[in-house]
């Protein structure tokens, strides 16, 4: 079987615009189109989120009753990953009683952490 010959010669290209090959010099970059200042840039996060329908931002506290509920919600999640999981897979990898009472445990700990960091530290970048 003998090896095919390919065309190896390279397209005509346009020798005014930049290819891959060379070396692009700050110069040699097409101007980008100038960008339009709107009221936008005077406008904090927090107005910015509520007009494109956050009901809260990171900072806000919301009532009682919503507090609760998303509370509630946040429980469930958590019950499913931190619980459920581990009671379905420690045993499938031959762990006994204890030792899955021991991952939940490490989960529950680890979690506390994060959400004391996140609570403490997490949002210092918010403006």
């Amino acid at each position: 079987m003998e090896p095919q010959d390919k065309d190896l010669t390279m397209p005509d290209t346009d020798p005014t615009k930049p290819s891959a090959t060379t070396d692009l010099k700050e110069d040699d970059v097409a101007d980008e189109p100038p960008v339009e200042k709107s009221d936008d840039d005077s406008k904090t996060y927090r107005e910015l989120a509520l007009e494109n329908g956050m009901n809260y931002t990171v900072t806000d506290v919301p009532p009682l009753g919503t507090s609760m509920l998303l509370g509630l919600q946040h429980y469930l999640t958590m019950l499913g990953a931190t619980v459920l999981i581990p009671l379905l897979v420690c045993p499938e990898m031959g762990a006994s009683g204890d030792q899955t009472a021991e991952v939940i445990s490490s989960i529950f700990f680890v979690s506390g952490i994060n959400t004391l960091l996140q609570t403490t530290i997490g949002d210092r970048y918010v403006q």
